[in-house]
């Protein structure tokens, strides 16, 4: 249920993230719950004196199910709090979002850039906003997210790298191998002539529900070629 939870379009990794922070805090009720013999969410399990169940075994089972999250997933114990900044730029505090994850990036205004951006009523507004439409939407967050910081003025453009940054994160392999099966059918040796703007339009595309308004670029075209 938790893998299927992580698929689809419009889902990023702070979907991820969140559904990772509930999967474990559910595991630990699982443990006590085998632990205790009450098997709430286990009723299978609870069966006669006659069939007794060995809560030993499922209780290492358990444990090394955690285990195998902490390890996978060691990386979001540090990461995950800044995923935050996506939709919560207007209250996160500087010292909360770890710079050194973004240095590879020019984002050296970062900061000046926050507090003038939390200064500005009308900017931090649009994201209180975002978290209304959000807590209403349970489909494509991401077109939600990045709409918001795509609005914002040039003048926060480190803001808006981090921001990218963290929404284009693939938020499951699931994501990742559907746009690589389609990269694979558009860059085939058949279309040899594709230039990489026009591969790269062709995967935006397929990968989005980006929608070209034909009608306007067929005048365009039309007025071009009047000349």
């Amino acid at each position: 249920m938790t893998s299927l939870l992580l698929q689809g379009a419009g889902k990023t990794v702070m979907d991820l993230y969140d559904t990772w922070k509930a999967f474990v805090a559910k595991l630990a009720v699982y443990s006590s719950d085998i632990k205790t013999g009450s098997f709430r969410y286990f009723k299978n399990l609870n069966l006669s004196a006659i069939h007794p169940v060995n809560t030993t075994d499922l209780q290492v089972y358990m444990q090394e199910l955690k285990s195998e999250f902490s390890i996978r997933f060691q990386d979001f114990q540090h990461i995950g709090p800044v995923f935050s900044f996506l939709i919560r730029p207007d209250t996160l505090k500087y010292s909360e979002l770890d710079a050194s994850l973004f240095e590879w990036m020019e984002t050296e205004e970062l900061e000046m850039q926050l507090i003038d951006f939390q200064a500005t009523s009308l900017w931090s507004a649009k994201f209180k906003d975002l978290r209304e439409i959000l807590e209403t939407s349970t489909n494509d967050h991401a077109a939600s997210i990045l709409s918001s910081w795509t609005s914002l003025p040039d003048k926060f453009n480190c803001m808006k790298k981090v921001a990218f940054a963290l929404v284009s994160a693939f938020g499951s392999t699931y994501q990742r191998e559907q746009i690589f099966s389609h990269m694979k059918h558009i860059l085939n040796p058949h279309r040899s002539k594709l230039t990489t703007d026009h591969s790269e339009g062709c995967v935006k595309l397929k990968v989005s529900r980006y929608s070209p308004k034909i009608s306007t670029l067929a005048k365009g075209k039309q007025g071009q070629g009047s000349h």
